[in-house]
């Protein structure tokens, strides 16, 4: 268990504004997995993914300085630095242009993913007796 483990959230900020590397790992071990998770519903490659949670977890070390306790929490602000870098990336023109060129079998595919992505969490709902909840409502 990491020396940092059930650190305050003041104190993981004040280490890691002191460039502490222990700090700096507890924050990758700990959040690295959910902020994957924002990138990649952005960024549709995983090897794209990876790249961009690299470029966050720099910029979060570079610009933790400019992180403000009494506008939020740390949590939200990675995952605003996640997000904004994804759709950045997102919108390069090497991402712009490398999608351009993809055959259309691959994009119809990706396409019918999403759609199945869709139906399954839809599905996952109806399974957990929303639809029942609804069905027992009034109309007005």
């Amino acid at each position: 268990m990491s020396p940092l483990h059930n650190l305050p959230e003041e104190t993981l900020i004040l280490l890691l504004k002191k460039k502490n590397q222990q700090a700096y790992s507890y924050l990758y071990d700990h959040y690295a997995e959910a902020l994957f998770g924002v990138v990649c519903r952005i960024v549709v490659s995983s090897e794209h993914a990876e790249e961009v949670i690299q470029d966050v977890f720099v910029k979060i070390w570079r610009h933790i300085d400019l992180f403000d306790g009494d506008k939020g929490r740390l949590y939200t602000w990675m995952i605003n630095i996640a997000r904004n870098t994804a759709l950045d990336h997102r919108k390069s023109k090497s991402v712009l242009n490398e999608q351009k060129n993809q055959p259309l079998s691959n994009i119809v595919n990706r396409e019918e993913e999403q759609d199945q992505s869709q139906l399954e969490r839809h599905n996952k709902i109806d399974f957990i007796g929303f639809k029942n909840i609804l069905d027992k409502l009034k109309p007005e």
